[in-house]
């Protein structure tokens, strides 16, 4: 099997995967095909009850519910018969480790006059209390624990305080020495133990147990009862009505053979719009189709943001429109074209729209949310522009969201502005899109501008090595990068790709730099001495060495491609004539002579190639001007389409002859040619 083919069909097993990833996060609800929104009317026929339901409470209401049981909630202790023990040994180990100045007899009585005190205090109860507990108050009731489940009524009233104990032991403490007994009473502040402890497990227990049994309805709407009808205006009880109404319908209709059905029209609605996909790629995009690591890239967005729409859906998120849908179409953008970004985002829309409670409106406003998102960020030079896209993006949400709001109402009085925050926060998510940039590309093997513009770098490890080892190497680089850049410019292509090429693509010779015309600065030929096929092999290597160093300095394989196609199957054309002209009777073995390949196979490369040859040539003319600079590029480009080196690329003749046209301008401005005016 062909390789392309074999690309294909790994690329429509990715769509296949995808379409039963995407179908198993839709929702199985079978679902009202009703929609209403607060404040508006309703549009549909009449709606009547076909069975009784329960009208539920709505969030706010069991959260206000749960509020006051918590509020209202049982406080447990229980009595600590070692208090008054505990507290008193705590103290008289703080007394003695003080050492008061007294003397031991003295010590003693105060310890026994203590001990006599919290004896007398510890007779009514010391109540524990805590942040949980709060400032109790005489009338409140607590709950006091005689067994595992069974306890007493008080209240708090009838127990002493921590506070009240400290004054009561003060109080009472026959102590002359101030100094001693002001002590005493710090010491039983730390000391303290109460006597009735507070069972904060027990408690939560119980108060979790109570917040089960709170019902989650309040009251059951009759069957045959209308639910609204149509021109009443959709208020929020109508809203609880009418939710209340579809999850009872749910449960209701649940069926298998309901369910079944949902399945299988959700199953048609996915993969209508996949076959659209795949449709547009074999289409307009047959390379992206025949590299399924291209494919994947594309799919895997699209299920990404399924996957998030639908744990928005199941997780109750507030607002759909929480999911940062713009980062699909600009991480598309950052590695593919304008068409493909919008294409694959209209998909992902369509597709993502059913978890949307308004579908109109979800589409309406992600949709221009993610044009905007894909217009903003053409030319992607700079990582600012990302905020400067998320600011475009925020505006264009609120735009359309006010814009439809006011459609429909014709005022913005009862507008939900909390879905500006929701816009807010999504615009926020798309911030992630540049660490997704970075692990699509090591993921899929992909590239994006970013990465072309650090490729660009002449301070690169690679391309400083290439200027310190081979100088003129790397200005002849240079010149071959403007050119490639300007002819490339011309016909439509990717001008920072082919940059990043054109840098690069002779980095090989930073290995043996000597062999090459341009480094010769000291007059020295190392070619004396070698055969012609020597030399040849001498000169071919560098195509090698290059995609050594691409590897050691992990260099894309995109620019790596460059580096192996930039002399195609090209013969070395210096050595291989003279060859002929010195064995003219030798049967010659032309493959010693020529290079590898492959071929190229983008018009990015075949510009290159062009570049590369005219560049290198023109170095040779004496005393260049318009006509010859003409000639050179005309029989060098000539001859390469008579050596069928384009027949890969998706290059025409009309193009080259554009190209010629740039090369011959950049040329004569290069070698600051005048053109002759006529008299």
């Amino acid at each position: 099997m062909a390789k392309g083919k074999k690309q294909e069909l790994y690329s429509l097993l990715g769509f296949v995967i995808a379409a039963i990833f995407i179908i198993w996060t839709l929702p199985r609800e079978t679902g009202l095909n009703y929609e209403y929104q607060d404040g508006r009317p309703w549009q549909h026929e009449n709606l009547k009850a076909p069975f009784d339901f329960p009208i539920l409470k709505s969030n706010e209401e069991i959260q206000q519910d749960k509020k006051h049981a918590f509020k209202k909630r049982k406080l447990y202790f229980k009595k600590d018969e070692l208090a008054e023990q505990e507290t008193y040994e705590k103290f008289e180990a703080a007394f003695m480790a003080k050492k008061p100045y007294l003397e031991e007899r003295k010590n003693k009585e105060i310890l026994q006059k203590v001990r006599n005190v919290l004896h007398f205090i510890y007779e009514k109860p010391i109540i524990e209390e805590k942040a949980e507990t709060g400032f109790l108050k005489n009338d409140d009731l607590i709950y006091l624990l005689t067994g595992q489940q069974t306890y007493e009524e008080h209240l708090a009233g009838e127990f002493l305080t921590v506070p009240a104990v400290i004054q009561q032991f003060e109080k009472l403490l026959e102590i002359n020495d101030s100094i001693v007994k002001k002590q005493c009473v710090s010491l039983l502040s730390d000391a303290l133990i109460p006597s009735v402890r507070y069972e904060a497990d027990f408690t939560q227990r119980m108060l979790d147990n109570q917040l089960q049994q709170i019902p989650i309805s309040k009251g059951v709407f009759k069957k045959d009862e209308f639910i609204i009808e149509k021109g009443d205006l959709v208020t929020h009880e109508k809203i609880q009505l009418l939710d209340s109404f579809k999850k009872q319908y749910n449960l209701e209709k649940g069926e298998l053979t309901n369910r079944a059905g949902i399945l299988i029209g959700q199953a048609i609605f996915v993969i209508s719009f996949l076959v659209f996909l795949y449709l547009f790629l074999v289409i307009f995009r047959k390379k992206i189709l025949r590299n399924y690591r291209q494919s994947y890239s594309i799919l895997s967005l699209i299920m990404m943001m399924s996957g998030l729409a639908s744990l928005a859906y199941h997780n109750g998120a507030p607002s759909i429109y929480l999911v940062p849908f713009p980062i699909l179409p600009i991480i598309i953008r950052s590695f593919y074209d304008t068409r493909m970004a919008l294409f694959a985002h209209i998909i992902s829309v369509m597709i993502t729209g059913w978890f949307a409670s308004n579908n109109y409106e979800f589409v309406i406003v992600e949709m221009g949310g993610g044009i905007m998102a894909i217009f903003s960020f053409i030319n992607f030079r700079k990582r600012s522009q990302l905020y400067t896209t998320t600011l475009f993006v925020m505006f264009i949400f609120s735009i359309l969201y006010t814009a439809l709001h006011l459609m429909r109402e014709g005022t913005l009085l009862n507008i939900q502005y909390n879905t500006y925050l929701w816009f807010f926060i999504s615009c926020m998510g798309t911030l992630f899109s540049l660490p997704l940039i970075y692990i699509f590309e090591k993921l899929f093997g992909l590239f994006s501008e970013l990465t072309l513009i650090e490729l660009t770098d002449t301070n690169s490890d690679a391309l400083r090595e290439l200027a310190i080892k081979a100088p003129g190497t790397f200005h002849h680089s240079i010149q071959v990068a403007n050119l490639a850049e300007a002819a490339i410019d011309e016909i439509g292509g990717n001008t920072l790709l082919v940059r990043a090429g054109a840098l690069h693509h002779d980095i090989g010779k930073t290995i043996e730099p000597q062999y090459f015309i341009e480094n010769q600065v000291s007059g020295m030929n190392p070619h004396v001495g070698l055969s012609f096929e020597e030399s040849a092999e001498k000169i071919i290597s560098h195509v090698k060495y290059g995609v050594e160093l691409a590897e050691k300095y992990k260099i894309p394989s995109v620019i790596v491609d460059f580096i192996r196609t930039h002399h195609g199957t090209q013969t070395v054309q210096y050595f291989y004539k003279n060859y002929i002209k010195t064995f003219p009777d030798t049967e010659v073995d032309i493959k010693k002579f020529s290079y590898p390949g492959p071929l190229p196979f983008s018009k990015e490369m075949a510009v290159l190639m062009m570049a590369d040859s005219v560049e290198a040539a023109s170095r040779s003319i004496h005393e260049p001007n318009e006509e010859k600079i003409t000639q050179l590029v005309n029989r060098i480009i000539d001859y390469q389409l008579q050596e069928k080196q384009f027949i890969h690329s998706d290059i025409t003749l009309k193009d080259i002859d554009r190209i010629k046209k740039v090369l011959i301008r950049m040329l004569l401005n290069m070698y600051h040619v005048r053109i002759e005016y006529p008299q």
